[in-house]
């Protein structure tokens, strides 16, 4: 196992976690510790929430930093409720290392209303706010309202999600607060790195 510290992002501390959540969500977070009730008229469990942060920024951070991850250049995840019902006819991780993509998902899908609006704007501000960074904001543009990986089999490219580009994006939009309070997902956050930080000669998705 590979140690981890966990906390909320800073822009919450500083104005107090407690009471930011508090206004944002109410008795639910007071009572209940759930938040992001905005998505799917649903609120959200704090570790459901926190698993948003760990997927988007924190376990990027670690394959950047730590000695023993950087020697892996794959990330291989599933949900401990997806079943195969099938033998798989490709080997993921030998196929995304063939076809040199980013990202290797089953399909792609589209968020509930309240679990995404700002997300793609805020994508769009980051690149505004680097222009020391290569970023394809046409790329963001094009994407449709809602439109999100499915999360259940994955296997993202380590080599360009601990990228410092992708590393700043995390961080920007883990310091927004939005993961917590609106429930922004790793999955939305995935698609929107990749169109927005392409890196040329890589294909976005096998």
């Amino acid at each position: 196992f590979v140690p981890f510290s966990f906390d909320f992002p800073r822009s919450i501390g500083n104005v107090s976690t407690a009471s930011m959540l508090k206004r944002e969500c109410g008795a639910e977070w007071t009572k209940r510790k759930r938040c992001g009730c905005t998505c799917a008229s649903t609120c959200w469990p704090l570790n459901y929430l926190h698993m948003n942060r760990f997927r988007t920024l924190k376990l990027w951070q670690m394959f950047a930093t730590d000695p023993y991850l950087r020697r892996f250049d794959f990330v291989m995840s599933m949900d401990a409720d997806l079943f195969l019902i099938q033998t798989l006819t490709e080997d993921p991780l030998a196929l995304i290392g063939e076809k040199q993509c980013a990202f290797l998902t089953g399909s792609n899908h589209r968020e509930a209303p309240g679990c995404y609006e700002g997300y793609k704007e805020s994508a769009l501000q980051f690149a505004t706010l680097h222009p020391d960074l290569q970023t394809f904001p046409e790329r963001v543009q094009k994407l449709e309202p809602g439109m999100s990986f499915w999360g259940g089999f994955t296997v993202a490219n380590a080599r360009f999600f601990r990228r410092q580009a992708h590393l700043k994006f995390a961080d920007y939009i883990n310091e927004l607060g939005t993961i917590y309070t609106k429930r922004w997902n790793d999955q939305t956050h995935w698609l929107l790195s990749i169109a927005l930080l392409h890196e040329r000669g890589l294909s976005a998705v096998c």
